[in-house]
């Protein structure tokens, strides 16, 4: 069953939309648990999805709150820019849960990803690396051919980190790779 069929955030509240918002990116933020913070994540990108994705009749049903998230890619930016690894694994998470929803819409700021990429494809943390690598599939499994050829530039720093993490954890990558990105 799709997940906007099923939804019952128009039946919020706009103080509780607002509220499950703000808590979500607060706990998101303080989280210092590897799988809570994934976990926080994947909600934060589903409800982003949910929200963006909302049908005409459903939306007409929310508050102005429930229609849109004004600061969600703000607060996800500010992820990105935390000394935190983990909270920038975080952001790159839900950035490929977005990815997955948007169609192309993200499509029209490639010029504005691609540095983000390579800076993150780069990073000295492997579950960083590892984000980036899932984040960035996610964004060119939903645009134009047109779209994917500025990133054609990054396909030596991924496979050189997919050599590093099957040198590391042979059988993470095999999960991590069967299970999200192929």
């Amino acid at each position: 069953m799709d997940t906007v069929e099923t939804s019952l955030w128009h039946n919020l509240t706009a103080e509780t939309q607002r509220f499950i918002k703000d808590f979500l990116f607060q706990k998101l933020s303080n989280e210092k648990h590897a799988k809570i913070l994934s976990i926080y994540a994947d909600l934060i990108g589903e409800l982003g999805a949910t929200i963006k994705t909302l049908k005409e009749d459903i939306k007409a049903q929310c508050s102005e709150e429930g229609k849109q998230w004004n600061e969600l890619m703000q607060n996800v930016w500010g992820l990105l820019n935390s000394p935190n690894p983990a909270l920038i694994q975080s952001a790159l998470e839900i950035m490929g849960i977005l990815f997955g929803y948007s169609d192309k819409e993200y499509a029209n700021y490639k010029d504005e990803l691609l540095p983000v990429f390579k800076q993150f494809l780069e990073h000295e943390d492997l579950k960083v690396r590892n984000a980036a690598i899932s984040s960035l599939c996610a964004f060119l499994k939903n645009v134009d051919h047109k779209d994917c050829k500025p990133f054609a530039a990054l396909l030596p720093s991924v496979f050189n980190n997919l050599i590093v993490f099957i040198e590391k954890d042979e059988d993470a990558v095999r999960i991590i790779y069967t299970e999200k990105v192929i």
